[in-house]
């Protein structure tokens, strides 16, 4: 008898999936397998991976930028994001 599985449907932009789909059949991957390691790191970690708590914690910060007309960018020193204004 096999493993009881659950089919995950969700809405994506047509671009955002085929640049993702690219990447990972670069890697050897499909959609799926990300899903499954995804959800295996939840599990097993119990929280959001580092890209999601980063974005969710920077959204007012963000927003704030914005609003001056400014925005986030990546430090070219370290994975942190900095605030930057042009102009």
């Amino acid at each position: 008898m096999g493993t009881a599985t659950v089919q995950l449907n969700t809405r994506i932009d047509p671009m955002l999936k085929a640049g993702g789909d690219a990447v990972l059949t670069r890697n050897g991957l499909g959609p799926s397998d990300a899903i499954r390691a995804l959800w295996a790191y939840l599990v097993e970690h119990q929280t959001l991976p580092g890209f999601m708590v980063a974005d969710k914690r920077e959204a007012p910060r963000a927003e704030s930028l914005a609003e001056q007309g400014c925005g986030l960018a990546f430090s070219s020193l370290g994975a942190e994001r900095i605030g930057f204004c042009t102009g």
